[in-house]
């Protein structure tokens, strides 16, 4: 048996009002293998200045994994995590998917020529 421990709530000391992503978004990687660079997202303020002490929380589509996926922003205001691709979800098989850092939609599982395969 297997149990899952939720981790603590983030104490953070800061909120922004937009998440970017600084690098590492648009990355072809493969079915249940990590993405070959880490995912960095900045929180910014209402004028696009960086926030420290921030709580970021990741997420994703079923079987997408964050490691850290949860974690407070650093003094240049980033987080970064490792992301590992899940099982698509898609109608048909996608042997190479491409996932990109939108946190503010519904994520779509793509093939190798960047087209919706479901």
């Amino acid at each position: 048996m297997t149990v899952y421990q939720t981790p603590a709530p983030l104490q953070a000391t800061a909120k922004g009002t937009a998440i970017v992503e600084s690098s590492g978004g648009k990355q072809i990687g493969y079915i249940g293998m990590p993405l070959d660079q880490p995912v960095v997202v900045q929180v910014n303020d209402s004028n696009g200045s960086a926030v420290a002490g921030a709580a970021v929380y990741f997420s994703g589509p079923a079987g997408v994994r964050f490691t850290p996926g949860q974690a407070l922003t650093d003094s240049s205001g980033r987080v970064t995590t490792i992301v590992a691709l899940g099982q698509p979800h898609c109608a048909r098989t996608c042997p190479c998917l491409t996932w990109s850092s939108s946190f503010a939609g519904p994520d779509r599982c793509q093939n190798s020529r960047n087209t919706a395969c479901g």
